[in-house]
């Protein structure tokens, strides 16, 4: 037991860990959403971007992932600390349907999404198709996360929400903003 105990307090005190290298970052990109304003890469910098990625056969599900990890980081996203999008493959449509498929998305501004006509997020990741893809992106854009599946799995979910408030716990030395820690006044 003190041997556990001594490599316990050699961790602790040896201070914070070196960050891996970022392997991948997020890529230079302009896109529309569904009420045809532009959007950038900049946009995504400086808050943790977690990116709801679906193609056609996938959008049945997208809404109910971008709607559960909404919820989930909730305080975050509030705190301004992170953003949940959604990003949609449209490349291959014909420019006569355009107005239809915009119609799909949601009609509330602030729930804007991505709409990529020249599929340009699946020419620079790995996706896979008939899936959501859900990306995670910290403040400099290294990707810090990735995740897929059909339908809503708790499991990834949760992985997803973890590794998203990972990167804020090492940001603020121990504590998720805007997150509530029973038996503790709430600071945020």
């Amino acid at each position: 037991m003190r041997i556990l105990t001594a490599m316990i307090l050699l961790f602790v005190l040896s201070g914070p860990t070196q960050a891996a290298p970022c392997e991948t970052r997020l890529f230079t990109f302009e896109v529309e959403d569904q009420f045809e304003n532009d959007h950038t890469h900049r946009e995504l910098l400086g808050t943790i971007s977690v990116l709801v990625w679906a193609d056609r056969k996938a959008s049945e599900w997208s809404g109910d992932w971008g709607e559960m990890l909404s919820e989930a980081l909730q305080g975050q996203i509030a705190a301004g600390d992170v953003q949940v999008r959604g990003w949609a493959h449209t490349r291959g449509a014909p420019f006569f349907i355009k107005g239809r498929i915009r119609k799909n998305f949601p009609k509330d501004p602030e729930h804007w999404s991505f709409l990529d006509w020249g599929g340009d997020f699946e020419s620079e990741y790995e996706t896979e198709e008939d899936h959501v893809n859900v990306f995670v992106f910290d403040r400099e854009g290294c990707l810090v996360a990735r995740e897929s599946g059909q339908e809503i799995d708790p499991q990834v979910l949760a992985r997803i929400v973890r590794a998203a408030q990972d990167v804020l716990v090492e940001e603020a030395g121990g504590d998720v903003p805007g997150e509530i820690h029973p038996g503790r006044p709430n600071d945020g």
